[in-house]
Order: structure tokens, then sequence, then C-alpha cells
């Protein structure tokens, strides 16, 4: 009899242990779904700003070409006008100035929106130059960008500066002087219980950037550090951040508004 109760006691105790664990599966999916949909309605309506190559921080051109009033790259007619003559031909034409009015109903239109960026972001135990954890003061750092030291501009993201949001500068090698680069440093604070979730292979880390561009712009020309004759141009569209979140599996652990 004794050995019956057991066996039942038993069967009892892996129902509940069955059912307890159907239910944490459960409430844990329906957390992360709901985590997943409130993010997705945060960014309803919004313009969503893609990048071409995430690692180096190159975003696509298109709103580059809008602010820059670049008519035969956004309208992808470059192949049509490959030479500077077809091109001043062409800026005299009616269909020239229809395209170009148009880029400017575009512009118009662009800084009335709320613009935003999507960062993945690696940390530095999977690649060389992924983001650190900062133990002195508890958070990441975030590079942002890298441009030659000549260029001084500030809080810069590829063709992008931010107004409103306080990037440090980092000389990679001052020893080189003007030869050397300069990278822009964001630091979002961050516990250490969700630095470990960054540092865990298996989760996915975002940052998030939400701004609206300005009709300003920027145009910074340079000469080459050692080969004078030779000079660079980069162009800058000035934005003002609404806000920055930064994300662990879709749970947002840290955001600030502007």
């Amino acid at each position: 009899m004794l050995n019956i109760n057991l066996v039942k006691n038993r069967e009892s105790n892996y129902k509940i242990r069955f059912i307890n664990f159907f239910l944490t599966f459960y409430f844990l999916l329906l957390f992360n779904i709901s985590y997943s949909q409130n993010l997705d309605s945060l960014f309803q309506g919004y313009q969503k700003l893609y990048f071409e190559n995430n690692e180096q921080r190159i975003l696509e051109k298109d709103l580059y070409n809008i602010f820059f009033n670049d008519v035969f790259t956004y309208f992808d007619i470059e192949e049509e006008y490959s030479t500077p003559l077809k091109k001043n031909v062409f800026k005299s034409t009616k269909e020239y100035k229809v395209l170009y009015d148009s880029l400017q109903n575009l512009k118009r239109s662009s800084i009335k929106k709320i613009v935003y960026i999507e960062l993945d972001l690696t940390p530095s135990s999977k690649y060389m130059n992924g983001v650190e954890y900062d133990l002195v003061r508890n958070g990441l750092k975030i590079d942002m960008s890298e441009r030659s030291v000549v260029d001084k501009n500030k809080n810069v993201l590829d063709y992008l500066i931010f107004n409103n949001l306080i990037l440090s500068s980092k000389v990679e090698y001052p020893q080189l002087g003007n030869l050397s680069s300069r990278h822009d440093i964001l630091f979002l604070p961050l516990s250490k219980k969700n630095g470990l979730d960054f540092e865990d292979s298996n989760n996915t880390t975002k940052l998030y950037i939400l701004f609206s561009p300005t009709l300003n712009t920027r145009r910074t020309k340079y000469n080459h550090p050692t080969h004078y004759q030779f000079s660079f141009d980069n162009n800058y569209i000035l934005t003002n951040v609404k806000k920055v979140m930064l994300t662990i599996n879709d749970r947002i652990v840290y955001q600030k508004n502007y």
C-alpha cells in the first residue's frame, strides 16, 4: 500500500512540475511577445534609415542625396549622364528641374518626420572591433564613427551630426599627428547584470537613435595630410536627437528622451 502511495505521489509531483514548467514557458513567451509588440509600436509612423555597413557605421545615402541635391545619384541616372558635360547640359532642361524640385519637396517633408537608425551591437569578446563594457563607469562604449583627425566636427555618425547628443572624441594614434584617425564614442550607462546579458552570445543587442533632420547642412573641406594637392569633402546633415534606446532581445534596458 505504501509503495502504491509513493508511486501516486511521484506521478502527482511530475504533473505539478510539468504544469509549472509549461506555465513558466507560456508566460515567458507572452512576455517576450508583449515586449516585441510594444517595441514595434514605438516606431509606427517613423522613417527608418538603414545601414549599408553596420560594422563600419556606413548609412545608406538616400537622405544624404536628398539634402545635398544629388539628382543624379538619387534617381539613379549617373550612367546616362556620365560626364561633366552631359550633367551640365542636363541641368538646363525642364526634366532636371522637375527632378530637382521633387528633391526639395522630399527635403521639406523630411524635416517634419522622425527618422530612426537601428544599430546591431556586437561585444568585443565576439568581434575585435566590438563594443566594450567599461568597468570603471559601468556602461557601454560604442564607437560611432571613424574619420581623419583633420576633420574637427563633433558628434558624428557617417554624414549625420547630432546637435544635442554628446559623443566623446578619441584620437586613435596621437603620435601620428594628422595621419591619425578620430573616433566618436557614445557612452550608455548599463548595469553589470545587463552587461552580462549583452556579452551573452545568444542575445541580440540593438541601439536605436531617433532624430529629426534640420535644413542646416555643413560642408567641410580639408587637404590630404601628406599630399596637399588632394582635398576631401565631408558633408553633414545637422540633426536633433529625440530619443536614444538600447534593447537586449527586444527588452528595453536603457532609454533617454532629449
